[in-house]
């Protein structure tokens, strides 16, 4: 079909619909695609370290990937897609290989402690498929992002993926999610975000907008139809000042009404 990921892209982005100076980001696309084809499509990036010393400090990040897709929308149509972008070009991963790209700028780790309690990735992966029984004397946000973040983006509150309220106690604990690229394991890192209250409803994690194909490029301009051709009010038109008397001429019309009725 494509002989190249990049021809896949490049197909999805232009269509005969569209104008040619219009491109739908590449990002969108591949979330419309894994929502709509439920396919695992990870698109991962190697970025070296900065302040590094040495030349070959690299790291993998995600440039995409989507966490719900990864471990709610089970089983997938095929099996994951994992695709390193390098030097702007485009190189499949192979299966047999070990690799945890990051979603922030932060080590993921399998298990913290707030207010003296733990919680492991197994208790939040609990959360975000809504099976979790274990009581925590807090309030936990999950969160996650469809491609590489700084722990201080605006944008992380925008990405709630699972709640577990505590209603008595006010403290809140901030998980990011870091998902796995085949399996649903995931890791986690904890946030310093704002304590206020976000409202989260399950039902609004799957809505997703379809794609646009382009501004209008014909405006089409319809004349405005003129009722009995008139070029005045319906009221002082020729043909109904025979029967109804107007406001220029109140006995206008009044003899022939008379002749009707008799």
């Amino acid at each position: 079909m494509f002989p190249t990921y990049q021809n896949l892209i490049e197909c999805l982005q232009i269509t005969l619909r569209t104008k040619k100076k219009i491109t739908n980001n590449v990002l969108h696309v591949l979330k419309y695609i894994t929502w709509t084809l439920n396919v695992n499509i990870s698109v991962i990036t190697i970025t070296q370290y900065k302040n590094s010393f040495h030349k070959h400090n690299f790291c993998f990040r995600y440039k995409f990937q989507n966490s719900l897709v990864k471990i709610l929308r089970k089983p997938h149509r095929c099996k994951p897609i994992n695709i390193i972008l390098f030097q702007k070009k485009y190189y499949i991963l192979a299966d047999d290989c070990s690799v945890f790209p990051l979603l922030i700028n932060l080590s993921p780790k399998s298990r913290l402690s707030f207010n003296n309690i733990n919680v492991s990735n197994d208790h939040i992966l609990n959360i975000i498929k809504d099976i979790n029984t274990t009581v925590f004397p807090f309030t936990i946000n999950v969160y996650t992002s469809y491609s590489f973040i700084k722990q201080t983006s605006k944008q992380i509150q925008n990405n709630l993926i699972g709640q577990y309220i505590n209603c008595s106690n006010n403290d809140i604990l901030h998980i990011l999610v870091t998902p796995d690229l085949a399996n649903d394991s995931i890791m986690i890192n904890q946030l310093n975000l704002p304590s206020n209250t976000i409202r989260f409803n399950k039902h609004n994690l799957f809505a997703n907008t379809g794609l646009t194909e382009g501004d209008q490029i014909f405006a089409e301009r319809t004349e405005k139809h003129k009722t009995l051709n008139q070029h005045s009010c319906i009221c002082d038109h020729d043909e109904t000042c025979q029967f109804i008397p107007t406001r220029k001429s109140p006995r206008l019309g009044a003899p022939l009404m008379i002749q009707c009725i008799y």
